[in-house]
């Protein structure tokens, strides 16, 4: 196990502690980095079930350094019988330096390893411990564009219900946006910072922490607060009198600044489809108006012809014709396509040939899923996944597209079984 404190950029210590008073299965050492800013524990236990103790294999801990790395890590060796399992614990225990992420003072992450005896097969399982708001992803930088610059930081939480209401609160006082990201400890200060001295994924360059998007004015938030107030209205908990009137002013705040310039989900420019959701207290406008019919038809058009779909998946914008200041191209962008999916489903209810289509590019996509069938925020031309992955945003609009795909498929089967 090698460590790298504070981005590689601080030297650690490692110490090899004996345990003279130990638990039972608990092996005989505790590894410790210790650096200026935090300090690490390992340990390990190692399960044989109703076996004496002296049977089970023995667990020694070994220093051992890397070039380039800042101080040394460890090694261990030993040999798991069939039905025997190594359980290693790695915790936080001390942090010295405040961090804009604001880890909790105490985490744990527990390694199971398992020998099942299935023709030598083995299992490993990861669990973390600790409370937090759900992160966009748990990844930092890694690349969108392979070699190029497009790397950023999603290791920021989506808002969730009673926490969004205080913020509501929290604007309407000061008469000012609601933020669009917030660290795991409902923080807004999340400066970007370049860490030069590493060479990133496939030297993909700059690596980043923090994400300066989190100052971009983007108006789409606000249809997506509104739509997610609505949905949890419905199926969870109903919100107050006094959270209703914090829903009212913040909709007549959204009417007045709503054809101001932002970033929006592009993080380019121009308004977003989105904020309209909000100005018209979450009722869409009927699927298959005629203006509606058009968007999706240009949508799925290719970039050549001035649309944002290829090989079934759809792009963000056309990175080849919008200077977005950061160069290079993006790969499709799998929430978009997740919507697409959606937008087809909601437009065949009406027509048959809509929702065909929804159900082949829903298919398609599936197919792009890595080995757990999870997905990143995008999916480069060849089928590779790109940028930091597990992406909530992809997962979230997956859920909502299958949902409302097999909503409307079951209502079709049942309306041909009454008729």
């Amino acid at each position: 196990m090698l460590i790298s404190a504070n981005y590689a950029q601080d030297e650690h210590m490692t110490e090899i502690e004996a345990l003279h008073n130990r638990e039972k299965r608990e092996t005989r050492q505790r590894v410790v980095f210790k650096s200026k800013s935090l300090c690490l524990e390992l340990s390990a236990t190692v399960d044989c079930g109703d076996e004496p103790e002296k049977d089970c294999p023995l667990l020694l801990f070994q220093k051992m350094m890397r070039k380039h790395h800042l101080g040394d890590g460890v090694t261990a060796s030993f040999r798991l019988e069939k039905d025997r399992r190594c359980l290693l614990f790695f915790a936080i225990t001390t942090i010295t330096t405040p961090s804009i992420y604001q880890l909790r003072r105490s985490m744990r992450c527990n390694v199971v390893l398992e020998n099942t005896g299935r023709g030598g097969s083995r299992r490993a399982a990861i669990v973390v411990d600790g409370r937090t708001a759900i992160v966009a992803a748990p990844t930092l930088s890694l690349p969108e564009d392979f070699g190029g610059a497009r790397n950023w930081d999603y290791r920021f939480p989506e808002a969730y219900t009673s926490f969004i209401f205080e913020q509501m609160k929290e604007a309407k006082a000061t008469k000012g946006a609601l933020p669009i990201m917030f660290t795991i400890a409902g923080q807004t200060d999340i400066p970007e910072i370049e860490l030069t001295h590493l060479d990133g994924y496939r030297s993909s360059r700059p690596v980043r922490t923090g994400n300066g998007a989190a100052f971009h004015v983007q108006l789409d938030i606000y249809g997506e607060l509104m739509d997610g107030i609505y949905l949890a209205n419905k199926y969870g908990k109903p919100a107050s009198y006094d959270q209703w009137l914090l829903v009212h002013d913040l909709t007549d705040y959204v009417c007045g600044i709503r054809r101001e310039k932002d970033m929006s989900i592009r993080e380019v420019r121009g308004g977003s489809g989105l904020c309209l959701v909000d100005c018209s207290a979450g009722l869409l406008h009927p699927p298959h108006r005629p203006a509606i019919l058009e968007h999706v038809h240009r949508i799925l058009k290719p970039p050549e012809k001035g649309g944002l779909a290829s090989t079934g998946l759809v792009y963000r914008y056309n990175s080849a014709k919008s200077d977005d200041g950061v160069g290079g191209r993006e790969g499709a962008f799998s929430m978009c396509t997740f919507w697409l999916v959606e937008a087809l489903t909601r437009t065949g209810a009406y027509d048959p040939k809509y929702l065909n289509q929804a159900v082949s590019i829903f298919e398609n996509i599936l197919s792009f899923g890595n080995h757990l069938h999870m997905f990143s925020g995008e999916t480069a031309r060849p089928g590779e996944q790109l940028g930091d992955t597990t992406q909530a945003f992809s997962h979230l609009s997956l859920i909502s597209a299958a949902f409302n795909l097999d909503r409307t498929l079951g209502g079709k089967e049942q309306a041909r079984l009454r008729a």
